[in-house]
C-alpha cells in the first residue's frame, strides 16, 4: 500500500482470505500494536529505568522528570502508561515506596514524525484520524524520501 492504512489492511484481508497457509497451518494476523501483551512488554522499559535508577546509590532525591515516547499505533505509549501506572501502585500501594517515589509528578510526551502525525491530528478533531498517519510518497522518517 501507499501508506500504513493500505498496508495494514491488504494483510488483514490476505491472513482472511488464507485461512490456512495451504499446509493446514492456521494464519493469523498479529498486530504490531494494537495489543496488551505487546503493551506489558514495552512496559518493562520503565522497569528497567527505575531498576537502574535504584541501583545508583540509592540516591532518594532521584526523579523521573520526563519520557518521550514514540507514537505509530501507541503501542509502545501505551506500555509506558502501564509500567508508570503497574509501578506507581507496586511501590507501596498507592503512591508509597521508593518506586513511586522514583516516577512521581513524570510526565510522558507522545511524539510522532511530522508527515505521520495521526495521533496530534486525532486529539485537534476530537475524533480518530486515520487517515494522516502518513504522507503518500514518506519513507517513514518525515522526510519524503518514500
Amino acid at each position: 500500500g501507499k501508506n500504513w492504512n493500505e498496508a495494514d489492511a491488504l494483510a488483514r484481508t490476505m491472513v482472511e482470505d488464507a485461512k490456512t497457509d495451504g499446509s493446514g497451518n492456521t494464519v493469523y494476523y498479529v498486530s504490531p500494536y494494537d495489543n496488551p501483551l505487546l503493551w506489558t512488554g514495552h512496559s518493562t522499559a520503565v522497569d528497567e529505568i527505575i531498576d537502574q535508577l535504584s541501583c545508583n546509590g540509592g540516591d532518594d532525591d532521584v526523579r523521573i522528570g520526563a519520557i518521550l515516547a514514540s507514537v505509530g499505533g501507541g503501542g509502545l505509549l501505551s506500555g509506558i502508561l502501564e509500567g508508570l501506572e503497574r509501578n506507581y501502585y507496586r511501590g507501596g500501594g498507592g503512591g508509597g515506596g521508593r518506586r513511586s517515589a522514583i516516577i512521581r509528578g513524570t510526565k510522558v510526551m507522545a511524539c510522532e514524525t511530522e508527515g505521520a502525525a495521526s495521533f496530534a491530528a486525532s486529539l485537534v478533531a476530537n475524533s480518530l484520524d486515520s487517515e494522516n498517519n502518513s504522507n503518500d510518497d514518506d519513507d517513514g522518517n518525515g522526510n519524503g524520501n518514500g
